[in-house]
């Protein structure tokens, strides 16, 4: 196991740390720059009673942003660099290879570890991951998936007893909240994951997840009425609600797309709502999806039956990945790939479970195969390599002085 993680740290020191030296860019000087309070650390406690509002009427309870732990970070990091975009670049570096080999760690409780490495590679230059290792205004998302995913693993973890488990993995849940509105994902996937494989005491754990819960909501109602920041209007907060259910099946196969075959630029919101693929395919797709996946859950049962806890696991873990994003609740953005990252695991964790039940074993197929993947980790390289030249063309270039 140290062997894979020392290759998946080399290689994305080698991809990722050429962008250290980028500066801040789009959100970071609202997020950073230009944010007075972010400036002095005496403003510490005051992120923990205030948010980021969404525009005018628009603001509520579960429109405006509660993430105190990123602000908290970004302050800290301002007040020891005085201001240097280093600091915030390596420190996300460092966390982001750190959820890279939780990812691996992940796999590896599953799948043997050439499996959980060639996986884990994959998670490591596609795309979707490409802004959680330069994007400094996406704190939110990289701490949020570091802190679930380590809950995640410890819950696994058979070499701890339920207390301890379940006290670290809520305080970590805790942490992943306060650092996104997403970290509640990890929440319905700890408890589904104990009552899938009927291993966790949920009795125990549901006490400790409740006051991590109320606690939370406790502390985002006082943040509700305070704000340091205003985010800027979207296609769907403009958006009535019928509108919005109108548009998760185009949503889908969006994201779809960007998890299984991501182009270099991410679709627009005119691209979606003006321009979609016909009706006819994105139907069509969702069918052959659903069928594909009940279908292989038979076979799975009929034939695999111990691998069918695990495929349902990352079935269940590619579902939440994604339908926290289907603007069910409107967000500030329409689509972003920056969000798949959990929708990934699990899309990884399903191919992972097809490798190893595949009925087919020859030599000849088994070479193709590799020969396969390995193209399409190449071609994913090439991909987040690429937009990371872009970005840093962008800031060399075009981008706007703070």
């Amino acid at each position: 196991m140290p062997k894979y993680l020392f290759f998946l740290i080399l290689t994305g020191l080698i991809i990722f740390l050429p962008t250290i030296t980028i500066g801040f860019t789009f959100d970071d000087i609202a997020q950073i720059v230009n944010n007075k309070y972010v400036h002095h650390k005496e403003n510490l406690p005051m992120f923990l009673k205030s948010g980021i509002a969404a525009p005018g009427e628009k603001n509520g309870f579960f429109t405006f942003f509660y993430r105190p732990f990123p602000f908290m970070l970004y302050t800290l990091l301002y007040d020891y660099g005085k201001g240097n975009p280093l600091n915030f670049h390596v420190v996300q570096l460092f966390f982001f290879l750190l959820n890279t080999c939780l990812v691996f760690i992940l796999f590896s409780k599953f799948f043997s570890s050439r499996l959980s490495f060639i996986l884990s590679l994959i998670f490591l230059v596609h795309p979707i991951s490409q802004t959680l290792a330069t994007y400094i205004a996406d704190y939110f998302d990289t701490f949020s998936f570091f802190f679930g995913m380590l809950a995640l693993i410890i819950i696994i973890s058979k070499k701890i007893t339920i207390w301890p488990k379940a006290i670290l993995s809520c305080i970590l849940l805790f942490f992943s909240l306060l650092s996104k509105e997403s970290g509640a994902l990890f929440i319905p996937l700890i408890c589904f994951y104990g009552k899938l494989f009927h291993y966790l005491k949920m009795k125990i754990y549901s006490f400790s997840l409740l006051f991590v819960v109320i606690l939370y909501a406790l502390l985002r109602n006082n943040a509700y009425h305070n704000h340091f920041l205003t985010y800027l209007s979207s296609y769907p907060l403009e958006q009535p609600f019928l509108n919005r259910i109108l548009m998760i099946p185009t949503l889908l196969f969006y994201y779809y797309k960007e998890i299984f075959a991501p182009a270099l630029s991410e679709p627009g919101v005119k691209e979606i709502t003006q321009n979609p693929p016909p009706l006819l395919i994105i139907l069509g797709t969702h069918l052959l999806l659903i069928i594909g996946t009940v279908a292989y859950t038979l076979f799975l049962k009929k034939h695999h039956p111990k691998f069918l806890k695990i495929f349902l696991f990352f079935l269940c873990c590619f579902f939440l990945g994604i339908i926290l994003y289907v603007q069910i609740l409107p967000l500030d953005m329409l689509i972003e790939r920056r969000w798949l990252s959990l929708a990934l695991v699990g899309a990884l964790g399903m191919l992972g479970v097809a490798v190893t039940t595949f009925p087919i074993r020859s030599k000849r197929f088994i070479f193709i195969f590799r020969i396969l993947i390995a193209l399409y980790i190449l071609a994913l390289t090439s991909a987040t390599i690429k937009l990371n030249l872009d970005l840093k063309e962008w800031w060399l270039h075009i981008a706007p002085q703070p």
